[in-house]
Parts: C-alpha cells; structure tokens; sequence
C-alpha cells in the first residue's frame, strides 16, 4: 500500500509545527534526557559488547550526518577531510579508555573530553536549528564531524585495547581493574 504524498508532507509539516510551537519545552526535555544519558554512560562506563562498540559510532555518524542537511560541496568537502583527522587524531586519546570488571562483567569508560565535546557540540548544533533555523556553512557541523571521527577511530582503539587485553601481551599490560 502506497502512502500518498500529500499525507506525508502534512504529517511532517504537524510534527515540525508542534515542535517549533513548544521548542523551549522540546529542546529543554532534549537536553535533559541526552545529556543526562550521556553523563550517566561516562561516570558508570558502558558493557562491553562487540555491537554495542559498533553500534554507538554508528549511531554518531547518523545524529552527525543529518548536521550535514543543506552544506554545500565546499561544507561537504570540509566536512570529508575533518572526519578523517578526527580518525588519524583518534589515536592519541587512545590511553583515555579504562577498562572494569564489575560483577565479572567488562565494562569501559571511554574519553571525557571526548565526550563531552561532543555532546555539547551537537546539543549547540539543535538549539541552532531549532531556535535560528541556520542550516547552511555551519562551522558546528564541521567539529561535529571531526568529532564523530574522533569517536570512529576511538571505537577501533577500544576493540584493539580489548584484543590486547585478551592476548598474550596481556602479561605486559596492566590489570583491569576490579570493583
């Protein structure tokens, strides 16, 4: 069953209408429920599991991409070369992960800065959409996605700390902490 196209774009045009009447209230529970996940994830750590790893990232590339609605090929452009620093850059935060065991289950905690850059990147980024309506040449899309890249290639540093933890390196390495 096709869905005709004119319902569509009315629904959309409902949604966008009710979240721009309320966008202090939106932006505020926005802010209260992303943030406040986001900090509770980087005090506790996450478990550790391969989807969870790829998944993540994964899921910052998307939230970043759509910040890239309405740049141009030269933002595009900008855009492409930061993602790939932020992947190159990544391997310097890569002593910002910790592993911990708690109740025999790994968990880790990945970089604050990190983090917390990003979170307040992106959270700028919808309060610039939501309360300016500037989509165009933003220099937030080109930090979010050096950052979604700083994520990426943290996520790689993860798995391989992970695999060397694991390994017969694991001798030289230090303990994972227990608590």
């Amino acid at each position: 069953m096709l869905i005709p196209q004119n319902l569509v774009e009315n629904i959309e045009n409902q949604i966008y209408a009710l979240i721009f009447r309320y966008k202090i209230e939106f932006f505020a529970a926005f802010v209260i429920i992303f943030v406040g996940r986001r900090l509770i994830r980087l005090y506790y750590g996450h478990r550790f599991r391969p989807g969870t790893l790829v998944t993540s990232p994964l899921l910052y590339f998307i939230f970043s991409g759509v910040s890239l609605l309405g740049l141009n090929l030269v933002g595009l452009l900008y855009c492409s070369i930061a993602f790939f620093f932020g992947l190159i850059i990544s391997t310097v935060f890569k002593h910002g992960v910790v592993f911990v065991r708690k109740k025999g289950v790994l968990f880790y905690k990945r970089s604050a800065l990190i983090s917390l850059t990003w979170t307040t990147a992106f959270v700028s980024r919808v309060y610039i959409e939501i309360f300016y309506d500037i989509t165009q040449g933003s220099v937030i899309s080109i930090l979010l996605i050096f950052l979604t890249g700083l994520i990426i290639g943290e996520a790689f540093q993860i798995a391989i700390q992970k695999r060397l933890y694991e390994s017969s390196v694991a001798e030289v390495m230090p303990e994972i902490q227990e608590k």
